[in-house]
């Protein structure tokens, strides 16, 4: 007789998706019931202003709407709802947070950098063979910021730093990419590494979760349709980031857009998220990248299953 947890619904929040995932335990083992993505980019504008606009709360508000429904129709027992880096620098939080609870009836909860990390690492590297082992350094590049952490001796350590893909578009890529605006956010994204050099990531296995990572691996095995099977697990050398990375630099969002369905939402983002990741694995020296398709949610539905 197969063993089942409850079914739970869990909505991940972020500065440019906004992710569903419904999943349960059978036997031990996490099965994916259905998972959605959507990209309402609740962090446009939100560096600069640190208010998260209405037009941005609208977009969300429609598709949180609809989650609930699917997390309806397919029956979850249970619901959580979080929101990482967009929110959490948004001066607005509260309104944000209240406006849900009374239009939805959604808690929605804000993770700091810390817990954001944590759950991030975990859900990264539950279905890897050795997933308890301390030679991992999962590595989150999100809208808004991006998260490092591994364990050693036991004890998880990891920082949150704020360079994300929207965050550094909007900062230096907004009206184009050339030489001069690429120089520009190198400089600023090495000045952010300067915040996390003390990390010991020397002899680890460099794994890489969320949109930049998925993406870069569909590009590098030219999908034009994003394949799951095909994209987790699969491994990115430093040199097929930097190829990447100079190709996207040298096209407009149109020709982006056209590489491949997977490209909806990221377009004019993705460009962003090469540089950091590109940037990274040179600033402390990794040959390659594994990436994985889970991460946080996945992440925080295993945590729930055991609170």
């Amino acid at each position: 007789m197969q063993s089942k947890s409850s079914r739970i619904a869990v909505i991940d929040i972020g500065t440019n998706t906004c992710i569903l995932l419904i999943a349960e335990l059978i036997d031990g083992k996490l099965m994916k019931i259905f998972e959605h993505t959507e990209f309402p980019r609740i962090g446009e504008g939100v560096d600069e202003t640190k208010i998260i606009s209405n037009s941005s709360i609208q977009r969300l508000n429609k598709i949180l709407k609809e989650y609930l429904r699917f997390s309806h129709t397919y029956e979850a027992d249970r619901m959580f709802a979080f929101a990482t880096s967009a929110v959490r620098d948004a001066k607005n939080k509260d309104e944000f947070i209240s406006y849900f609870r009374k239009k939805l009836d959604l808690q929605i909860e804000v993770f700091d950098g810390f817990t954001e990390a944590k759950f991030g690492y975990f859900g990264a590297v539950f279905d890897f063979e050795d997933g308890n082992s301390e030679h991992y350094t999962v590595l989150d590049i999100g809208g808004g910021s991006t998260e490092n952490s591994y364990i050693d001796d036991g004890k998880f350590f990891s920082k949150s730093i704020d360079i994300g893909s929207v965050r550094v578009t909007e900062k230096f890529f907004k009206n184009g990419i050339n030489v001069k605006s690429i120089e520009q956010a190198k400089n600023f994204i090495s000045e952010k590494f300067l915040e996390i050099n003390f990390l010991n990531l020397e002899h680890r296995t460099l794994i890489g979760v969320a949109g930049t990572m998925t993406t870069l691996s569909a590009l590098n095995q030219n999908l034009k349709t994003f394949n799951e099977e095909k994209v987790h697990k699969s491994i990115l050398a430093v040199n097929d980031v930097d190829i990447l990375f100079n190709r996207l630099s040298r096209m407009n969002e149109q020709q982006i857009l056209e590489l491949g369905d997977f490209m909806k939402g990221r377009a004019d983002i993705i460009t962003a998220g090469a540089l950091i990741l590109l940037e990274f694995m040179n600033y402390f020296g990794f040959e390659e990248i594994t990436v994985s398709s889970k991460g946080l949610r996945y992440g925080v539905f295993l945590f729930l299953t055991k609170n």
